[in-house]
């Protein structure tokens, strides 16, 4: 076996940053471009600029939801992790973020985070469930939290698009004992 030189071994170590292989690997050529800007029949929900069918997966942290702003950040052998253009998580990572957009195909349902504020002592959720079931909005689980303070439903959803669930939390804020409404970043 030949023997390797110390100045050979300098190439394995990760001296590049992810985005400069990736603009090596992703070159803005027009073709490229027109591809992403079109119609890619695709089973991903989500389409990367020259690849249309790269292994994504949705951040925990934001849980993305359909017609938000998203972005792409390349991790380290997971694929690329979608996020919320705005989520905290991504702000000072500029390095490795792509550009992402829907595709907009998708009929998919995605999981977001609710924390409903009600007025304490008050317990029917009837009124949450018929409001969803309106707004197509499925209600994967709730659950009641008690403070002397303040009372709170925290609930898990799958929703279509970020449309439906802003007409969701309008619909909430209805009810005469909700306080407030918010949507939960983690």
């Amino acid at each position: 076996f030949p023997t390797r030189r110390s100045s050979d071994l300098n190439v394995a170590i990760l001296k590049y940053l992810p985005s400069t292989i990736i603009n090596k690997l992703l070159p803005k050529k027009e073709t490229e471009l027109k591809a992403f800007n079109q119609e890619i029949k695709s089973n991903n929900d989500i389409l990367v600029e020259g690849y249309p069918d790269i292994l994504t997966s949705f951040a925990a942290c934001c849980n993305p939801i359909y017609g938000e702003k998203i972005v792409g950040y390349v991790t380290k052998g997971n694929g690329i992790k979608i996020h919320s253009k705005n989520c905290p998580n991504i702000s000072n990572l500029s390095e490795r973020i792509i550009s992402v957009k829907w595709n907009k195909n998708s009929n998919n349902k995605y999981k977001t985070l609710l924390n409903v504020y009600i007025i304490s002592n008050t317990e029917n959720i009837s009124d949450l469930i018929n409001i969803a079931s309106k707004d197509e909005v499925f209600i994967e689980s709730f659950n009641l939290n008690n403070r002397s303070d303040s009372s709170y439903y925290e609930m898990t959803l799958r929703v279509k698009n970020i449309h439906d669930l802003n007409k969701f939390i309008n619909d909430l804020k209805q009810i005469n004992y909700v306080l407030k409404v918010e949507r939960v970043f983690n």
